[in-house]
């Protein structure tokens, strides 16, 4: 249901005003002036004083004075007064200087009208970046101004200065916010901006910036301001202060934001928290240099932002910002953004598990003022003989020209659930304007032909001197505008620049086209088999959508159906469960042998998504794949439970509960064991001697010589004993040799060796 309401004159609005105000509507329009650090002080924290003006301040307090029995009396002379003023407050709990009839106030556009969907309010539950037909964008600035539509694009970016954004309730655009028995306010001079995006089916990402401001030092983390005079390379922003009392505002501000920009009409598709964070000298102003701190100061504020909004959405992405300096440490003033995204990733895995970040990442030339990525710019001042940024493992810096080593690093390393989004790249006009639009087209294509990457937003601002990347009035421009739309004539203007025939010498995957018709195919295929039915609107478009703009693989779709809530209430036996992966997976019915190999794993300690993952990498899934035009891909052991990492190695250590302790495993139990080894901590004969053997459960049996011999055999032999064995054993045992060194003879045996071969391990 739709609805349209004519636009409120500014007459009628300052009638409303001054009703609502008259009314003692009980929320701070206006508070008494506030300097210093106290400004943004709670209200829980301040000292608010009375005086005879009566102001909304005073009134506030008074509200919160006032017994229940009288403050229902007054809202109900309230409500009679406002009825016959024919004003109808919003719903309960809404502030009436932010609507008239239920309606915010800034929904009312300038053309006197605006579209209500009944879904606003909601949270919004699809992937923007799965909906979007191009990754051009273009950033917006400061001041909230957005680009969406230039050039083609369906991307913006928005900057939020924290500072500028907490307000004290002393003007309409400072939204009050209650949390934790706390009162904040901030200045909301975004939502109509991100609305706005929304709206014309374009993402929003957004910059939380710490900058320095006298009165508001809190924010600051308490490093980086007892530091700030080494502040030497003048970095304007800062590192969010989480470890001390500034951690309750940043707590409610991203609060604030989970509440109100992950709405179905209201969404910031893309939390991207500080700048270019890996360098904490240039951009993210942190008062040390130490690699590990940076990483776990960061990563404690990222966390909380993290979980905040996934408290309301998981459509959303949170991000790390990294530079283009990926083995480049700054000469040790900064980390380099490879071994800062593995500590990060590290850190994060620390704190909570399955946390699927994102990166933000600035693809900017490795010599901002020298575009001409193509040359692989060996010319570094201290270096010269160093190429900066050539298609080898060893590049110090990830630009256009060498994109995928980034990507595939991420893809390789993280897993595809790790999305990529370029938000800030530019490119100088100062080599000429056709080395700027030949760098700019590289640089996009590279881009767009990457299935790990979901924008490309450029910065087109003029900072002076060397460093003019403004793309208007110049070739630059129209290139830009032309990328998707006419890549012949993108391709007469810049490949003889860079000296190359086609894009596809130079950019891997150019020129591919995605049938969407045969990827429906796939996901409908997938709905009939999987669901036994036919594929919802929605669902059919958001998985079609995901695979054509290269989010997910073919074996991460399948895994969607195949994990679902859906497809778990069947209540499927382990049986009927791997006959599907026959059926699906392989298009084929079950062989005897390999489907009683994949029960016997089921039942034997190994996770249903363990088993999905060997059908998913098999063969015969990649040929399904192929016949739709899609990549088959695989799933990452990053995110797995420790018993689905290994199917061998898990059905091994389920044995040694049975074996040694004579018992069924527990999960979680079975998931430790398997991840200690996975992972290197332990190794097998490890666990197999002191982990069970020496267990306080083991212990506490109190066997004697003769049973523990026998549970021997059985465990690392995996059978009986024979007479001559056993009685050798016995008779060491007798004369004085320990339990443990009999065991170990027993774990360090050829016998043992083979049967850790039968379950693939060594």
């Amino acid at each position: 249901m739709k609805f349209k309401t004519k636009q409120l004159s500014k007459r009628v609005f300052a009638l409303f005003l001054a009703i609502t105000l008259m009314a003692g509507t009980g929320v701070t329009a206006f508070a008494k002036e506030q300097t210093g650090t106290d400004a943004l002080m709670p209200e829980t924290e301040r000292s608010v004083s009375e005086n005879d003006e009566k102001n909304t301040a005073d009134a506030d307090k008074e509200e919160k004075e006032t017994d229940s029995e009288e403050k229902g009396k007054e809202e109900k002379e309230k409500d009679e007064k406002d009825e016959k003023e024919g004003f109808k407050p919003g719903k309960e709990g809404e502030d009436p200087l932010e609507t008239y009839n239920g309606i915010p106030t800034e929904w009312l556009e300038d053309d006197g009208e605006y579209v209500y969907s009944e879904e606003a309010g909601s949270y919004v539950t699809e992937d923007a970046f799965a909906k979007t037909s191009t990754k051009k964008g273009v950033q917006g600035d400061f001041n909230g101004a957005d680009y969406i539509g230039s050039y083609g694009g369906q991307h913006t970016l928005l900057n939020l200065r924290v500072t500028d954004f907490m307000g004290d309730g002393s003007i309409h655009t400072d939204k009050r916010f209650d949390y934790n028995g706390r009162t904040y306010y901030f200045r909301d001079t975004f939502s109509t901006l991100i609305r706005s995006a929304n709206a014309k089916g374009a993402t929003v990402s957004m910059t939380i910036l710490v900058p320095y401001q006298s009165n508001k030092e809190i924010l600051i983390d308490s490093t980086a301001l007892a530091n700030r005079g080494n502040n030497t390379k003048n970095s304007p922003y800062y590192a969010p202060n989480v470890r001390g009392e500034g951690r309750h505002y940043y707590e409610a501000l991203f609060a604030w934001m989970a509440e109100n920009w992950c709405k179905a009409d209201c969404h910031v598709d893309n939390f991207i928290l500080g700048n270019e964070v890996n360098m904490p000298n240039s951009w993210c102003f942190s008062g040390s240099s130490d690699p590990q701190y940076n990483v776990d100061l960061y990563t404690d504020a990222y966390m909380i932002l993290y979980n905040a909004i996934r408290s309301k959405t998981s459509a959303s992405r949170v991000s790390v910002s990294l530079d283009h300096s990926w083995q480049h440490n700054d000469e040790g003033r900064g980390i380099s953004t490879k071994d800062y995204l593995d500590r990060f990733n590290a850190a994060v895995a620390a704190r909570q598990a399955n946390v699927d970040w994102s990166i933000s990442y600035h693809l900017y030339p490795a010599i901002l003022s020298q575009p001409d990525i193509w040359v692989e710019l060996a010319h570094m001042p201290d270096a010269p003989e160093i190429d900066l940024n050539p298609k080898r493992a060893d590049a110090m810096f990830v630009d256009g020209n060498n994109l995928s080593i980034m990507t595939d690093y991420v893809k390789n390393t993280f897993g595809t659930q790790h999305r990529i989004l370029l938000t800030e790249q530019g490119f100088s006009q100062y080599m000429g304007t056709g080395i700027q639009a030949a760098s700019l087209a590289y640089s996009y294509y590279a881009a767009k032909y990457d299935p790990m990457v979901d924008c490309f937003i450029i910065n087109q601002a003029n900072e002076g001197g060397k460093l003019n990347f403004s793309i208007g009035g110049v070739l630059a421009g129209d290139v830009f505008a032309r990328l998707d739309s006419d890549p012949a004539w993108v391709e007469s203007q810049t490949l003889p620049v860079i000296g190359v025939s086609s894009y596809s010498e130079i950019v891997p995957g150019y020129g591919r086209v995605v049938n969407r018709a045969q990827v429906e195919a796939f996901v409908t295929r997938l709905y009939e088999m999987c669901l036994k039915r036919q594929p919802d609107e929605s669902g059919l478009a958001d998985w079609t959508n995901k695979l054509c703009n290269g989010q997910i693989s073919g074996a991460e779709a399948a895994r969607g159906f195949f994990l679902s809530d859906e497809i778990k209430l069947w209540n499927l036996t382990n049986e009927e469960y791997v006959e599907l992966l026959y059926n699906v997976m392989m298009g084929r019915a079950s062989d005897a042998g390999g489907k009683a190999d994949w029960v016997y794993k089921l039942n034997n300690g190994v996770g249903r998504e363990g088993v999905y993952r060997g059908f998913a990498e098999s063969t015969e899934f990649g040929n399904i794949c192929n016949d739709y035009g899609i990549i088959r891909g695989s799933i990452k052991v990053d995110g797995l439970e420790g018993r689905d990492k290994n199917p061998g190695l898990t059905t091994f250590v389920a044995r040694l509960y049975t074996k040694a302790l004579g018992r069924e495993y527990e999960v979680d139990g079975l998931n430790d064991w398997c991840n200690r080894i996975t992972s290197g901590q332990w190794s097998i004969n490890d666990v197999s001697t002191t982990g069970f053997f020496t267990s306080p459960e083991f212990l506490a049996k109190n066997l004697s010589n003769d049973e523990y011999v026998k549970v021997l055999y059985r465990t690392f032999f995996d059978r009986e004993y024979d007479q001559a064995g056993y009685d050798d054993w016995m008779n060491r045992l007798a004369k004085g040799t320990s339990r443990n060194e009999v065991m170990l003879g027993f774990a360090n045996s050829r016998e043992f060796a083979e049967l850790k071969a039968s379950f693939g391990l060594r």
